[in-house]
């Protein structure tokens, strides 16, 4: 049996619902292609409202706007990047336009020969909170 693009992406959809973080897809643009429920229940954004929308127009306060552009475009020229593989805690930007504190893991994949970059995040938590 064949499996079809709507049903690999529906597929895809479900196993990120699954997460315990949220996950969030973007393309090499930095557009939104994914956004799973965590993601949806951490910032407030509904998933229709930030897809095909720039992460850098939702949750990356101003300060980090040009850090990300400018990170991007050197991974794309020279194919390296520090970030991956890497836990980091950084403040991101709520649908009500508060800054959380987050922990952030970037990696990035190929589905079918196009590059995605992909981002697992869970609220900060401190190491006597635990």
């Amino acid at each position: 049996m064949m499996i079809t693009s709507a049903e690999t992406r529906d597929l895809i959809g479900d196993i990120l619902n699954t997460c315990q973080d949220a996950v969030i897809w973007i393309d090499t643009n930095s557009h939104i292609v994914q956004w799973n429920n965590k993601a949806e229940a951490l910032f407030g954004f509904r998933r229709e409202s930030v897809l095909k929308h720039s992460i850098t127009s939702t949750i990356i306060p101003d300060e980090h706007r040009v850090g990300h552009l400018k990170g991007m475009a050197k991974y794309m020229d020279t194919g390296h990047g520090n970030v991956f593989g890497v836990k980091t805690t950084i403040n991101a930007v709520t649908w009500s336009g508060e800054e959380i504190m987050v922990t952030l893991a970037i990696d990035k994949i190929s589905v079918s020969g196009t590059q995605y970059f992909t981002a697992q995040i869970a609220p900060f938590v401190e190491q006597n909170e635990r």
